[in-house]
This record gives structure tokens, C-alpha cells and sequence, in this order.
């Protein structure tokens, strides 16, 4: 038996879920199971994974050699975590990963991130963390390596780095993307999370992000329209209730004046009768 997906949440109606062997399972989906660390006594089973998902863990630290027997593994993805600094050493012979997604998280620096022990690595995704410079490693990657792809929005650049300058010097477009006002979450040919191509492309290519303050204004204007389109139907029914009272008050108020004038008229017919009765008397 092969199983090729499994996720912390527990399907009743796979019971054979429960007699897998680890050595079985592809696929392997944690996230947000607030584990909180990973140490390589609680992996090292799974030796057969192509796939890990640690995402939402509030995972602080990686030790040394954590994903050390993952040797198969081809996509990781450790975003939306606490982790301060990159252990290089805790991704140890990991010749076959091709995706490594490391967004929102506390990450300050890449000093210790070794691409050479990624000889296959081709989607990194490093935004939303506190970078201010990138290891030398990357920026040659960056600028020689056509297939590669780095997300590195939302990190606070440091552009007068002496770390940076000798590349900015060299490539000024290389400079624009990372010290440009406007915010970029792109550098590389454009693919999805999935490592899938989608335009290929000799140049480098830059992708826009919203902005907090842009995407802030989406959220609520869409929160408002879901609101509205919610209670469409209840909106309609107040207008037809409110037309109606209208509608009532309206018929009521031309009854009584129809009446009033009904009473109008008969007491002037009276008042008539009563003149001609009291000339013809004279």
C-alpha cells in the first residue's frame, strides 16, 4: 500500500489512515499544529517525503541535522514560524529540494545559508521576514542562474549595505528591485508556489505587491460588499415592508380627507335647505 498525502487531520472515513506505514507517505501536511520545535528523532522515519508542510507552528529553532534523512524531499515550506536565524546545518544533505518557502517569519540574516548544499534549488521565498542584506551566495544565484526564482518582499533592505554595493554598483536594475520606493515580492522567472513555470523569460522579472495600506482597503471594502450581498435579500424585504406602510398611511389619509369632504358637502346641502325654507317662509 502506498499512500501518498497525509495531514494532522484525522479522516473517519479512512481507517486504514491509521495502519500506514511512514515509509509510505509522500506527502505530509502539519501546519498549524503549533509543535512549537522539530528535532530529527521525529522525521527521521519519513524517509520517503516529497513533500513537508510546517507552516504555522510557531517553530523558533531548527537543530542540526533536522531534515538530515529527508533525502527525497523536493518541496519544504516553513512560513508563518518564529525562526530568528537560517541553520544552515540543519539542512544537511538535501541534494533534492527544489522549493524552499521561508516567508513570515523572524529571519534577520542568510549568512549561514549554503546554496551549494541545494545544488537543485529553484523557488525561494524569503519575504515578509527582517532582512536587510543578502549573503553573497544569493546574489550570484540571482544573476546567473536563469531558472531561479526569489520572493523577497516586505523586507526592511538595507541599500547602503557594503555588502550590497559592489553588486548595485555593477547591475543598476539589480538595485531598483531591491531599493526601489515602491515594494517588489519578485525576482526571477515567474512561477507559482509549486515551482510550475508560468512565463518564461531570459530577463529578471518583478511582481508588485499591494502594500499593507493598499491591501488593507481591499479587505475591508470586500468584508463590506460580502456584507452587503449577504443581506441583500433582507434589505429588500425592508424596502417592500417600508413602500407598503407608505402605501397604507397614504390610503388612509385619502379615505379620511374623502370623507371629510363627503361630511363637507352634506352640511352645505343642509345649510342650503334650511335658506330656501326660510325665504320661501317670508
Amino acid at each position: 500500500m502506498t499512500v501518498h498525502k497525509l495531514s494532522c487531520t484525522y479522516d473517519p472515513s479512512e481507517e486504514r489512515s491509521l495502519f500506514i506505514q511512514k515509509t509510505d507517505i509522500k506527502t505530509l501536511d502539519l501546519s498549524g499544529s503549533m509543535i512549537n520545535e522539530v528535532v530529527r528523532s521525529s522525521i527521521r522515519e519519513y524517509g520517503n517525503l516529497e513533500e513537508l508542510s510546517l507552516s504555522n507552528c510557531r517553530i523558533k529553532r531548527l537543530e542540526n541535522g533536522t531534515f538530515a534523512d529527508l533525502q527525497k524531499l523536493i518541496k519544504l515550506n516553513l512560513s508563518d514560524n518564529l525562526l530568528t536565524t537560517f541553520n544552515g546545518h540543519s539542512f544537511e544533505r538535501m541534494s533534492s529540494l527544489n522549493i524552499m518557502i521561508l516567508s513570515n517569519n523572524l529571519l534577520e540574516t542568510l549568512s549561514d545559508m549554503h546554496l551549494e548544499a541545494f545544488p537543485k534549488l529553484k523557488v525561494l521565498d524569503i519575504s515578509g521576514n527582517q532582512l536587510q542584506s543578502l549573503p553573497e551566495e544569493v546574489m550570484y544565484k540571482i544573476q546567473n542562474d536563469p531558472a531561479f526564482s526569489l520572493y523577497a518582499g516586505n523586507n526592511p533592505w538595507n541599500c547602503n549595505s557594503i555588502i550590497w554595493k559592489k553588486y548595485f554598483e555593477r547591475n543598476e536594475e539589480l538595485k531598483k528591485k531591491f531599493c526601489s520606493p515602491v515594494s517588489h515580492s519578485f525576482l526571477g522567472i515567474l512561477k507559482d508556489r509549486e515551482g510550475r513555470t508560468i512565463m518564461q523569460s531570459k530577463t529578471t522579472v518583478i511582481r508588485e505587491s499591494c502594500g499593507f495600506v493598499k491591501c488593507k482597503w481591499w479587505i475591508i471594502g470586500s468584508v463590506w460588499i460580502g456584507v452587503i450581498l449577504g443581506n441583500l435579500n433582507k434589505l429588500n424585504k425592508l424596502l417592500y415592508q417600508s413602500r407598503c406602510r407608505k402605501k397604507k398611511v397614504l390610503e388612509k389619509s385619502v379615505g379620511t380627507e374623502a370623507e371629510v369632504h363627503h361630511l363637507l358637502r352634506q352640511e352645505r346641502v343642509a345649510l342650503g335647505v334650511e335658506e330656501t325654507e326660510l325665504k320661501s317662509k317670508n
